[in-house]
């Protein structure tokens, strides 16, 4: 936006120096009205920058105004900044169209400036302006073309960073998915084959304690059953391990940061409070905790304007783990929460924890809270936006 006031102000300029050298009171009514359709049509231009022919016909105008002003059309006597406008609207349509409505312009612009300098008086040569004009004329085309080789090899790069993300996504899936599934097989075994055994084991030591007469043996018996129980239970318990999510609590959500900046190119700014990296969490609560920040996270970089996300984790008394997402949006819309936020909302709610969204301005704001040990899992300082808030129009969050 600054360089279009920028070179707005040269067009300008040139266009009140270029009147002052014609002289104001020497204008006619036709050049006056000239000028004016220039500017109507400068000013229309980028109504319809992405309709070529139209902008052609509109730049193809302009040049014709400034030959009613400037040229024979308006004048006998040669004005020199009448050739910088016109290689200004030559320059506008290398920026603007490709390169066969710009050849269209390019002709237009340069028949006006031999036109120029063939008939008005103390004109340029006739050959010196072709040169002239050639070689600006030759440097458009070429920006022209390295202008679209610069698009082409961005799209390009585009889609192929968009390819490795998926690639990257489909063999972190199938890494997690073989891992569950071996940690699947080991759980069954162990619960199959291990944990059995020890059942059988337990049952008779017990039956032997029952059947022996010596106090010393039923205590020893007694003790290699307490053993045996307790084996039993660690065995359950890793079972119960196995079946559970690789990573779990705050450890696991670094490792979603890491692996989301590393893949996506997003800034992330991760603000926590002391002792929030030590707290104990359940399983559900980890899961959810992880998932939340992971949804969030993929609405931020589908919704958000800007790829920086900032995520604050804070534990108020150490009996609340509250976490926040802010981002930056595109623009103001009503929240309609969509599968995604649904899906969070449920997994939260399950562990316990509840979840409030809100837009203010130009951020948008995701809090979810995580009651620790008997927690209340109640904040009011956001309040949850709905549909019906807001601007007229609606997005899903995924």
């Amino acid at each position: 936006m600054q360089s279009y006031w920028i070179w707005f102000a040269f067009l300008f300029l040139s266009w009140l120096l270029g009147l002052a050298f014609q002289g104001f009171s020497s204008i006619s009514i036709v050049q006056w009205l000239g000028s004016a359709l220039f500017w109507l049509l400068f000013f229309c231009a980028p109504l319809v920058r992405r309709h070529h022919f139209q902008l052609t016909i509109l730049l193809i105008g302009c040049v014709v105004a400034i030959l009613i002003i400037f040229g024979p059309l308006g004048s006998t006597v040669y004005n020199p900044y009448s050739f910088f406008l016109i290689f200004f609207i030559a320059g506008k349509a290398a920026v603007r169209l490709p390169q066969t409505y710009l050849w269209m312009v390019l002709l237009v612009s340069g028949g006006a400036a031999l036109l120029v300098a063939a008939v008005l008086v103390n004109a340029p040569p006739l050959v010196g302006v072709a040169c002239f004009y050639g070689a600006i004329a030759l440097a458009l085309i070429s920006y022209r073309q390295l202008f679209e080789k610069t698009v082409l090899l961005e799209e390009h790069h585009s889609a192929l960073l968009t390819e490795y993300r998926r690639v990257k996504r489909n063999e972190a899936s199938g890494q997690v998915a073989a891992r569950h599934e071996e940690r699947t097989r080991i759980a069954e075994e162990l619960h199959d084959s291990l944990g059995h055994k020890l059942t059988s084991l337990m049952m008779q030591l017990e039956v032997m304690r029952l059947q022996v007469n010596s106090k010393t043996d039923e205590k020893t018996l007694q003790q290699l059953k307490k053993l045996a129980e307790d084996s039993l239970a660690e065995t359950r318990k890793a079972v119960t391990v196995m079946h559970e999510a690789d990573t779990q609590g705050i450890p696991a959500v670094i490792d979603l940061i890491r692996k989301l900046e590393a893949e996506t190119h997003v800034r992330v700014s991760f603000h926590t409070e002391e002792g929030v990296l030590t707290l104990k969490m359940e399983s559900e609560q980890s899961i959810a905790l992880y998932r939340a920040i992971q949804e969030g996270m993929t609405n931020a970089l589908k919704h958000g304007s800007k790829r920086h996300v900032e995520i604050r984790l804070n534990s108020p008394s150490g009996k609340l783990l509250r976490f926040e997402l802010i981002n930056e949006v595109k623009k103001e819309l009503a929240i309609q929460a969509g599968f995604g936020l649904q899906s969070m909302q449920k997994r939260l709610e399950k562990a316990g924890g509840s979840l409030k969204y809100m837009q203010t301005g130009s951020s948008f704001y995701l809090q979810g809270l995580i009651p620790l040990e008997g927690g209340v899992s109640h904040d009011s300082n956001l309040t949850r936006r709905g549909s019906g808030d807001g601007a007229s129009r609606t997005e899903d969050d995924d």
